[in-house]
């Protein structure tokens, strides 16, 4: 089973290898060979920096473990830090306990765990353990996407899509121009085709897929929370009211809040950089002050 989930790893690993090798070797090599020693330099220079970014953050997201209530020893670490963090974050309200619940109005809790599930926690197959801000289970990183390593994954989204559209952009000319050479399509270099069909097909995928992540951390919003309703215990009265749904976002404090969040209050380059760690411990979030007056999150606390 092991070596199951391993494979999707593997075969991405290998084709990023021999794209290295097809590009670098075969492409650039042949056009300064070819004596177009401007393109071929340019072509190599711009390369590697996407190239490094890429395989950097491939690497932190398959390795930084994304955050699992079991994991005490990441809470109790964290924890120590968690009251200043919170007042880092410009004041922004929190709801004293969780506010999301099971449909009857009782706190969330995994029977898998046996431990009860933070807002926006969910329990994974795939992990066999409850993650904190799960986004989804991801075969190609052979790991859950969470609160801990969502911010590698989402940077591996973007410098993926710009390695393909730049190795599809920058082969496609010298591509064009051999295959309308006097051998035609028989001079064709099997690395240059196979380069465009390739990054082309990831890309097609890829670049979408990146759009979408964006205007999730604009929003705040895993792709769990995108798809699926929630329920949002209100405050207030006896009645134990539940709303239900899809659309109310809580978690949604401002496009450039929601940003620091996860990738960081630090500085653009920080920002882009597969390091640092989000902000706050994954256990809670501070909501708008929308969700906290309809909530009625002051409420909350003493009606459980």
């Amino acid at each position: 089973m092991a070596v199951v989930n391993a494979s999707p790893v593997v075969l991405l690993c290998l084709i990023f290898t021999w794209s290295y090798w097809a590009f670098n070797f075969s492409l650039s090599m042949g056009l300064l060979k070819e004596g177009h020693t401007l393109q071929g330099s340019l072509y190599i220079l711009f390369y590697h920096p996407i190239f490094i970014l890429c395989m950097w953050s491939y690497w932190a997201v398959c390795r930084t473990s994304p955050g699992f209530t079991v994991d005490v020893r990441l809470l109790a670490h964290d924890h120590n830090n968690s009251k200043d963090v919170i007042a880092m974050q410009d004041q922004e309200q929190r709801s004293p306990i969780p506010i999301t619940v099971k449909r009857d109005g009782n706190r969330r809790y995994c029977q898998k765990c046996k431990l009860e599930k933070f807002d926006r926690t969910h329990h994974c197959r795939q992990c066999g353990k409850c993650v904190l801000k799960m986004d989804h289970h991801c075969p190609w990183i052979n790991n859950c996407v969470g609160f801990q390593n969502y911010k590698a994954f989402y940077l591996f989204l973007v410098y993926a899509s710009t390695y393909c559209v730049f190795v599809f952009a920058t082969t496609l000319p010298p591509t064009i121009i051999q295959v309308n050479g006097p051998m035609s399509i028989l001079g064709l270099n099997l690395n240059w085709g196979l380069l465009i069909f390739v990054s082309g097909i990831f890309g097609l995928f890829l670049v979408p897929f990146t759009i979408f992540h964006t205007r999730q951390l604009c929003k705040n919003r895993s792709t769990i929370e995108y798809y699926e309703k929630a329920n949002y215990r209100m405050g207030g009265g006896s009645s134990r009211d539940i709303m239900r749904s899809k659309y109310f976002n809580p978690w949604d404090i401002g496009t450039r809040k929601n940003i620091d969040q996860v990738l960081g209050k630090g500085s653009l380059w920080q920002k882009l950089m597969p390091i640092g760690k989000p902000l706050g411990d994954g256990s809670s979030f501070p909501i708008n002050s929308y969700a906290y007056d309809t909530l009625g999150a002051d409420d909350i606390q003493g009606e459980f």
